[in-house]
């Protein structure tokens, strides 16, 4: 890994993150605003299924199914009851939850280059969650 910063954008700021380095920076960018790229990269590497969120307000999560009804993202691994009580607990109201495809992901969403350069390289740390 190199020690050069990059800057990842996240709701009109900037955050600098190092490559391999999962820090506190990399949670929020991952847990607010950037979880179709740390899903894309299970995906791709692990072959991990992913599923979107959506409320009335359209897709607002996507997580990483990595066994039998356990999903993971940024905050951990959690089952299905787990991801229900924490969007109900912040008041999202009902939701749909289902599988969405690659060309789904990228049509709907996008990627900037090093935005994915960073989540590959920290991508063994967030698979510690399991």
């Amino acid at each position: 890994m190199d020690d050069q910063e990059y800057e990842i954008s996240l709701s009109g700021h900037k955050y600098k993150v190092k490559l391999g380095v999962c820090d506190e920076f990399a949670v929020k960018i991952y847990s607010y605003g950037h979880c179709h790229s740390l899903a894309y990269v299970l995906n791709e590497i692990y072959g991990y299924p992913m599923y979107a969120i959506e409320t009335n307000e359209g897709v607002i999560h996507v997580v990483s199914r990595v066994k039998e009804n356990l999903y993971l993202d940024a905050l951990g691994a959690k089952t299905f009851k787990e991801l229900r009580e924490f969007f109900d607990k912040h008041e999202y109201g009902p939701f749909k939850f289902y599988e969405i495809n690659i060309n789904s992901l990228i049509y709907n969403w996008g990627f900037e280059p090093v935005e994915l350069k960073f989540t590959k390289s920290i991508i063994n740390e967030v698979i510690k969650f399991i």
